[in-house]
């Protein structure tokens, strides 16, 4: 998926420039969409290590300056842009591989077509099943009990993997390895201590909200343009596991453009 690389060394102006009005809805939801806060209140043992959501940071208006200020001169900033891009690379990879169901990706195609929603279960899911950021840790500063009765003590340390949680059935259910965005849309706010690849608490990415509107965005133009499928559906991509998650070479894609697309 090289657009989703070089992107980010392109001035967003000469991008998007034959594109604004199909992001018009993407621009009305981003300032709301970026104050959003994630809660969580489940006292689950990862959620209990890293308390809430923000709690160091102040809490006050978000201003449509933030948002320039986000994307400094035009220009996407280059921290975060390697996540993103794996982000949005397993997911066009499990929306096409063999075994997941079509009428996800159709779904998903009909949703950008229709409007572009400030959330897309699609890539929660991806994330889930493939986080960007496959293990953390944490150093214990003071001795602690876990809700479970564990003990923990000052200057060990905490570690959990969000690959390993994302999998888990005790967590997740029998159909962990089902891609199923529709978990998503059932009601339930997962908690950060069941959904953390973003991590949690006063530590939490503070380029979360970002690095999804950036991956809203560009899911937007790429859907609303063109047509994906995977040349080996039945093949996992080679990947490696470091601080982030990559393809190893890639995810070699078939790209049509779609009839009624506007050239980009």
């Amino acid at each position: 998926m090289p657009l989703l690389a070089s992107i980010h060394g392109t001035k967003l102006y000469e991008f998007f420039e034959k594109n604004y009005r199909e992001l018009g809805p993407v621009w009305s939801i981003s300032l709301p969409f970026i104050g959003r806060m994630v809660q969580g209140d489940s006292p689950e043992l990862v959620e209990h290590v890293l308390k809430h959501n923000f709690l160091a940071y102040e809490k006050g208006p978000i201003l449509k300056g933030v948002l320039f200020d986000l994307f400094g001169e035009g220009e996407y900033r280059h921290l975060g842009r390697d996540t993103t891009a794996q982000a949005l690379s397993w997911m066009f990879y499990l929306l096409n591989r063999d075994g997941t169901d079509p009428s996800i990706k159709q779904t998903l195609v009909q949703e950008v077509d229709d409007v572009l929603e400030g959330e897309l279960p699609s890539v929660n899911e991806a994330l889930r099943i493939f986080p960007v950021v496959p293990r953390n840790l944490k150093l214990c500063v003071q001795d602690d009990v876990l809700p479970d009765g564990t003990k923990i003590y000052a200057g060990e340390w905490f570690t959990w993997s969000p690959y390993v949680m994302g999998r888990s059935e005790k967590i997740w259910g029998p159909d962990v390895l089902e891609y199923k965005p529709s978990r998503w849309l059932q009601g339930e706010k997962f908690s950060q201590g069941k959904f953390n690849s973003f991590h949690a608490g006063p530590r939490v990415c503070l380029g979360m909200n970002f690095a999804m509107l950036e991956a809203l965005t560009l899911i937007g133009l790429i859907l609303q343009k063109f047509d994906l499928t995977l040349v080996d559906s039945a093949k996992l991509p080679p990947y490696g596991v470091s601080v982030t998650f990559p393809m190893l070479e890639g995810l070699p894609m078939k790209v049509t453009r779609r009839r009624a697309a506007v050239g980009l």
